[in-house]
């Protein structure tokens, strides 16, 4: 059987079968990372756990303590959080992801939420971390999603497919729930090991993570209220100027 050489970014060499997966290679090598592999790029292009490897070159592979492992994680994060709050507080919920704050995301909530919603939000997300649930992508026309999210009354995805000149996008489906999303997710949930869920009473809640430079770990949470407010005034005058995502900017 022909073999192929990787390189790391390291300059470390390994001979590996032609065809390879990274999911092989990642399995084979993860002990020798602080922590998990998020995903990767081989040759400039990024590629899934499942993508098999047929030709010598270099292997670049991110984390959650580099950019583009981090972005990553955030996204794979917030959707699954999105999730598993719309199971818990019901399917009419309105989840609005502002802005980041203290390490960590700010997201609005348009119903009165308590510790106990936020404990069973938490331990909702960590089940399906734990049965690894996959994110599966898929191809559909843009009319077809248009009217999917028309159903759900997701009107700030259904404006921004609006300006998407593209006849097909590119849909991610988790827990049966699509949603358009601009960038890679994670190959499934079981990466997304580390979060917490923070109540800011009458407001919303703030999903955190690790961040790049936080070395894997979660930092406490500092509650900032005149940052917060000014938050909440920059919202306000979105609101007014209905301009509340990208495609009622593009309006504008």
């Amino acid at each position: 059987m022909e073999n192929i050489i990787i390189t790391f970014e390291n300059g470390e060499k390994k001979e590996c079968k032609k065809g390879i997966k990274l999911k092989e290679i990642i399995e084979d090598i993860k002990k020798d990372y602080p922590f998990d592999i998020i995903s990767a790029k081989f040759k400039n292009q990024l590629i899934g756990y499942d993508d098999a490897i047929m030709k010598s070159g270099v292997l670049e592979l991110y984390d959650i303590t580099t950019p583009q492992g981090n972005k990553i994680y955030e996204r794979g994060l917030i959707f699954l959080f999105e999730t598993s709050t719309l199971r818990v507080l019901g399917k009419d919920t309105k989840i609005k992801i502002r802005h980041p704050i203290d390490k960590g995301i700010y997201c609005e909530i348009d119903k009165k939420i308590t510790e106990e919603d936020v404990e069973k939000i938490k331990e909702l997300m960590q089940s399906k971390v734990e049965a690894a649930l996959p994110f599966e992508q898929l191809e559909t026309s843009r009319i077809e999603a248009i009217e999917y999210f028309k159903k759900l009354k997701r009107e700030d995805k259904v404006k921004t497919l609006s300006y998407t000149i593209s006849n097909f996008v590119k849909l991610y489906k988790f827990d049966g729930i699509y949603n358009y999303i601009i960038g890679d997710l994670p190959n499934d949930a079981s990466i997304l090991k580390k979060f917490e869920l923070t109540l800011l009473e009458g407001k919303g809640i703030v999903l955190r993570f690790p961040f790049t430079h936080t070395n894997g770990k979660i930092t406490k949470f500092t509650y900032h209220e005149k940052y917060v407010n000014s938050l909440e005034e920059y919202a306000k005058w979105g609101n007014l100027l209905h301009i509340n995502n990208i495609g009622e900017l593009n309006e504008k």
